[in-house]
């Protein structure tokens, strides 16, 4: 049988994931959307569906007006790059709702999504599942989530047959690919489910289905890659702001998380050195920074910790040796 594969990500992607990042910090961040447009279309048609939609921008309740069936707009909408856009769809009867989270990559001076929704089905069968497949080989991924999650929603949970293994690989795939690719709030869900078929891999079903712990493996790395290159733009964020506390203990964090092999680190093109620099380098600026001793001296033990372990040195942070021991 077949499933829905998953995409390894290639350099250029890599790269492209690298620009995201620097324009999602970069200093444009206040600037303001004009425009806020959504768009609900059937996954198989195209064709625009009658919804009722509720959405957020970041904390924000966003008030939509409807243009038509399935078409909503909002002026003067501030999203910042970065900010997580929240929208809750009733469709139809006909079809199945939806709650979709994405983050916004960048400042544009309008903001417009798509988003898709799969007609129900008196039953969910084999042919049901082959018919996603295209959806995802196209690079669809709003469609191929829209139309697994409809079946994977009331599937039964302790029900092990070859239909539900299949359905929960192509729904993983589809929840990981969507997260890596379209900036979707789903590298959770796909990261234990993945979890889950790990432990179950060895049973038949999922040899029938040719899914190996390999690529299973694979998917969860380049989930955990994600997870990191976010976080340490997150870092990155923090730092620039001038909070430089909270930067070293995100860097710790991530340290602590990742930092014992360092080959995610490195994956995420970073090394272990690199990130201690940094991560110490926030906590000695918060030092200068904090008038009272104590306080003072605790900042000054965590960035000492950090520096001391960095195996070959720069001049930088011999220099901020010193001056932490005199």
């Amino acid at each position: 049988m077949k499933v829905a594969r998953y995409f390894t990500i290639s350099k250029r992607a890599k790269i492209s994931w690298l620009c995201f990042v620097c324009l999602w910090f970069c200093d444009t961040v206040a600037a303001q959307t004009q425009l806020l447009k959504i768009v609900v279309r059937d996954a198989r048609s195209s064709s625009l569906v009658a919804s009722e939609l509720e959405c957020g921008v970041g904390e924000r309740q966003i008030a939509l007006e409807r243009k038509l069936a399935g078409v909503f707009e909002a002026s003067r909408i501030a999203a910042g790059a970065g900010d997580i856009v929240r929208v809750k769809i009733a469709p139809a009867e006909a079809y199945g709702a939806r709650e979709i989270a994405v983050q916004n990559a960048r400042v544009p001076q309008s903001l417009s999504l798509v988003f898709h929704v799969a007609r129900k089905r008196p039953q969910y069968t084999y042919p049901y599942l082959d018919e996603g497949l295209p959806f995802q080989t196209k690079g669809d991924f709003d469609k191929a989530l829209a139309h697994y999650e409809l079946a994977f929603l009331v599937a039964p949970r302790t029900r092990r047959t070859q239909y539900d293994v299949k359905l929960k690989y192509n729904y993983a795939m589809a929840l990981a690919n969507a997260c890596l690719r379209a900036n979707y709030q789903t590298c959770d869900e796909a990261k234990n489910l993945l979890e889950e078929m790990k432990r179950d891999v060895a049973d038949n079903l999922y040899a029938r289905e040719r899914i190996t712990i390999t690529e299973l493996d694979r998917t969860l790395r380049d989930l955990q890659v994600n997870e990191i290159t976010k976080q340490y733009a997150e870092f990155t964020q923090l730092f620039n702001k001038g909070d430089y506390v909270a930067a070293g203990d995100k860097g710790a964090t991530l340290l602590a998380q990742y930092g014992e092999t360092g080959t995610l680190l490195n994956e995420a093109s970073l090394t272990k050195d690199r990130l201690r620099e940094d991560v110490g380098t926030a906590y000695f600026r918060a030092a200068e920074a904090t008038p009272e001793k104590t306080g003072q001296a605790e900042l000054r033990g965590k960035a000492r910790s950090q520096l001391t372990l960095i195996k070959k040195k720069p001049g930088t942070v011999t220099q901020a040796l010193r001056l932490l021991e005199g």
